[in-house]
This record gives structure tokens, C-alpha cells and sequence, in this order.
């Protein structure tokens, strides 16, 4: 984006962000930083590769825009140094058209999140971002401990009940499971069996919160006196 100073970020993008860690935020933030500074950055990162990619889209989107109103302006600077009818057309013209993308970019705000869906329930996405979703679901189906069946079973279900944007929280969830279970193992804690990936996910457990399991008390052993002590009395 050499000659632009500056880019736009929409808000509804706190919907996606919200709901990854503290460090990957601050990796995507930097990530879309070095983007606009024409650094080409790569990332081995898949849920970042998924999350930045329809933002990546809507900059290019937004770069096409700005480059195309920079020529208006610079042929009406060629035309006169006044202000004249036809100049203040293109003006509005270039006002009118401004407003008109912005009503559409927030008629399509949901395009804007974690990934670039056609909004319809069969989870219908383009080819990259299908295959996103596909390495983001097999990385936390292969870390799943109980029951499971093929990726594309399990995909398939899970995609029938939710968006392709939960794909990234289900790991982190996991992973967050998996800590819980094993404080309570270490305190001697009930632990239930892995429920199959499939009640897993049609039971939202991603959504679940943990509490911290109750430390058992240490009982004091009992003293007893002992019978060879010269002030012992029975």
C-alpha cells in the first residue's frame, strides 16, 4: 500500500477478535500491520491464515477504492485550480458513491469475521478458506482423546449445527479441558470418561466453564503418648 498512510479497520472486526487468546490478537493485529506496509508476511499459524484472510480481502477492496478516487481528484487538480461545476460533480459523485460502499460493507459486516462465508446454512465457502476450515478441524480432531470417527464425518456434523467461524475455538477449548482434568486428577477429583467427538460438539461444549476443584484437607494424624515418658499417666 506504498503512498497510503493509513487503512480502515470495521469495527464488527471485535466480534472475531474477541474470541481468540490475548496472543493471537496481538499476532493478527501485527500480522495486518506488516500487510499494509508491503512486507508480505507468512505466518505457519493456520488460525491466523484464516482469520486474516477475508481481511486481507476487504483491504484490497478498500485499496482498489481509494486508488480510484486519488485519479478522480488528481484529473479535476489537472482540469483547474477552481472549483468548477463539473468539479464539484465529480465531488459528489465521489461523496455519494463513499456513502453507497459504506452501506454495503455493513450490510456484508458478518464477511468481515473469522471467515469469508456465503451466509447460507450448508457452510458453503470458497475453495482456500474450505480448506482452512478442513486443517483447522483436523488439527483439534486429532487432539480429541475420546471417540471419533473420519474428518469428514465429523466435519460435516459439526458444520450442519454451526458457522465455519467457531472452527478456531474449538482447540483452545480443548486444550483448556484437557488443564482442568488434570488438576482435578492431582487433587484426587472425579473425572467423567471423554464424551465421543460428536456429543461434544452437539452439546457446544466449547462453551463450557470450569471451576476450580474443591483441595481436599489434610487430616492431622493423632498423637499418642508415649508410654516410656516418665510423666505418662494412664
Amino acid at each position: 500500500m506504498e503512498d497510503k498512510k493509513s487503512f480502515l479497520l470495521y469495527t464488527d472486526l471485535v466480534h472475531t477478535v474477541k474470541k481468540l487468546p490475548n496472543e493471537q490478537a496481538g499476532e493478527l493485529f501485527k500480522h495486518i500491520l506488516s500487510y499494509v506496509n508491503d512486507e508480505n508476511p507468512t505466518t505457519n499459524n493456520t488460525i491466523i491464515e484464516l482469520v486474516f484472510e477475508p481481511i486481507k480481502q476487504q483491504l484490497k477492496r478498500d485499496l482498489r477504492r481509494w486508488e480510484s478516487i486519488a485519479e478522480k481528484r488528481r484529473e479535476a487538480g489537472r482540469v483547474g485550480g477552481l472549483k468548477s461545476g463539473e468539479t464539484r460533480r465529480i465531488e459528489a459523485n465521489e461523496a455519494n458513491e463513499a456513502s453507497a460502499l459504506k452501506t454495503k460493507q455493513t450490510k456484508q459486516s458478518q464477511a468481515n469475521e473469522a471467515v469469508n462465508v456465503n451466509g447460507n446454512v450448508n457452510g458453503n465457502v470458497n475453495g482456500n478458506v474450505k480448506n482452512n476450515i478442513n486443517n483447522v478441524f483436523e488439527a483439534f480432531r486429532l487432539e480429541f482423546p475420546g471417540i471419533k470417527r473420519s474428518l469428514k464425518t465429523e466435519l460435516d456434523n459439526f458444520l450442519k449445527r454451526n458457522s465455519p467461524e467457531v472452527a478456531p475455538l474449538l482447540l483452545p477449548a480443548l486444550e483448556k479441558e484437557k488443564r482442568h482434568r488434570k488438576k482435578t486428577e492431582q487433587q484426587n477429583g472425579f473425572i467423567p470418561q471423554w464424551k465421543n467427538l460428536s456429543t461434544w460438539i452437539n452439546q457446544r461444549c466449547w462453551e463450557q466453564e470450569f471451576t476450580e476443584p474443591p483441595t481436599q484437607k489434610q487430616t492431622a494424624a493423632p498423637i499418642y503418648p508415649d508410654a516410656n515418658d516418665p510423666d505418662f499417666k494412664p
